[in-house]
C-alpha cells in the first residue's frame, strides 16, 4: 500500500502510517499553490480507478515509480494551477463510490471525461473544497460539517454524518476540515491526530462502525487537516 500525503503531516503520523505497513510519499510544496496550502495532496493528486491524475510541478520520480509499482496510471492535467479560488480546485474532489462531488466547472476536463468514460455520476456542488470539507466513509457513506454537501450526499442516496466545524488545526487559518484530516485504508479512516478529541469523536467512531470501517488515531495530537492522505 502506497500513502500520498503533505509535508504538514506531523511524524508522529508518518511513523504510524509506516507502522501500518504502507510505504509513506510526502509531496514537495506546490509552488503554483498558495504557501498555506502547497503541501495539501488534494490539491495536487487525485487517484481515482486506476489512474493517479496529477500536475506536472507535482510529478517526481519516486512517486511516479510508486504509484506504477501498484498498477496505477499517471496522467498529467492539462490545467495550470493557480494560488487563489477556485483556480486552485482542479483536483479537490470527494470520491464516494461511483459518484464525484465537486465543483464541475472548475475541475480539471481530463478528470470529468474520464469520470464520465467510466461511469461516475459527477454531482455538482457550489463546495469548491469538497475532498477537504467532507470524507468517504464508505462507499455510500460520507461524513462532513458542510451543508452543501451533506444535501448533494443525501440527494444521491448517501448516508451523512453532520458534525460540528471546527476543532481541527489547519496552520493560516482558524481552523481546518475533516476531510483535510484523514484517509480511507482499506476497511480503515485514518486520522491525523486523535480522534477523541474532537466534540463528535464518539459519533464519527460510531458512524464509521456502523459501516464496517474502523476509525484510526494516528497519534495523541490535535486532528490537523494535512490537506488529506491518499493510500492506493
Amino acid at each position: 500500500m502506497l500513502a500520498i500525503a503533505g509535508s504538514g503531516l506531523s511524524q508522529k503520523c508518518r511513523d504510524a502510517i509506516k507502522a501500518l505497513g504502507a510505504e509513506l510519499i510526502i509531496l514537495e510544496n506546490n509552488p503554483n499553490l498558495e504557501a498555506r496550502v502547497a503541501h495539501h495532496a488534494d490539491l495536487s493528486v487525485l487517484p481515482l480507478g486506476n489512474i493517479l491524475f496529477t500536475h506536472e510541478n507535482t510529478l517526481s520520480s519516486h512517486l511516479r515509480a510508486a504509484a506504477e509499482k501498484r498498477e496505477y496510471e499517471i496522467k498529467i492535467i492539462p490545467e495550470k494551477l493557480g494560488k487563489s479560488y477556485p483556480d486552485d480546485i482542479l483536483l479537490n474532489c470527494l470520491v464516494v463510490g461511483k459518484y464525484i462531488f465537486a465543483r464541475a466547472d472548475k475541475i480539471s476536463r481530463t478528470v470529468i471525461g474520464y469520470a464520465e468514460e467510466k461511469g461516475y455520476t459527477v454531482v455538482n456542488v457550489n463546495q469548491g473544497y469538497a475532498r477537504c470539507t467532507a470524507c468517504p466513509v464508505s462507499d455510500s457513506a460520507v461524513i462532513t460539517s458542510d451543508k452543501a454537501i451533506k444535501k448533494a450526499a443525501l440527494s444521491q442516496g448517501l448516508a451523512v454524518l453532520e458534525i460540528s466545524g471546527g476543532h481541527i488545526n489547519l496552520d493560516g487559518f482558524p481552523y481546518g476540515f475533516i476531510g483535510g484530516a484523514c484517509g480511507v485504508l482499506e476497511d480503515k479512516l485514518i486520522f491525523a491526530g486523535d480522534l477523541k478529541m474532537h466534540p463528535d469523536g464518539e459519533k464519527i467512531t460510531e458512524f464509521c462502525k456502523k459501516h464496517g470501517i474502523t476509525a484510526v488515531s494516528l497519534s495523541d495530537e490535535h486532528l490537523c487537516d494535512v490537506g488529506s492522505i491518499f493510500f492506493i
